[in-house]
């Protein structure tokens, strides 16, 4: 789940940014989540992005993440726009698990290169809820 998404950064914005995500990781606690229902981003007739829904402690999450975040955990994503309203429709009552979350990751992402199908990530580093 993107608790939020940066941009390019050069050395300096990195170092900056996994200070500021440790910090807040201190001042946050272990989250209590689960997965519900589905989406779609920017809507499900013309998707680009599907998605499953966050449940349980999703007030907490939002004071984690960065403004504007939608609690989600994305499935799939695609370059080209399609009419996901069917599959949406399919998993609207999915009760997925729960669990707790005790750390959080930053995480690099490096654009795909020659053969490879997508985008490679990079865990930075990780730090402990509420340590």
């Amino acid at each position: 789940m993107t608790l939020e998404f940066l941009g390019d950064c050069g050395p300096h914005e990195r170092d900056r940014q996994l200070q500021r995500w440790e910090r807040r990781a201190r001042r946050s606690t272990p989250l209590h989540l689960g997965l519900a229902n589905a989406g779609a981003f920017p809507k499900a007739a013309n998707a680009r992005v599907l998605w499953v829904g966050l449940t349980g402690e999703v007030d907490a999450w939002r004071r984690l993440a960065a403004y504007g975040q939608e609690p989600h955990l994305t499935l799939a994503r695609s370059r080209e726009r399609a009419n996901l309203t069917t599959v949406v429709d399919e998993l609207s009552g999915y009760q997925g698990p729960t669990w707790t979350a005790t750390e959080l990751a930053v995480v690099e992402s490096h654009p795909r290169t020659r053969g490879e199908r997508g985008p490679r990530y990079e865990p930075l580093d990780f730090f402990a809820l509420g340590d």
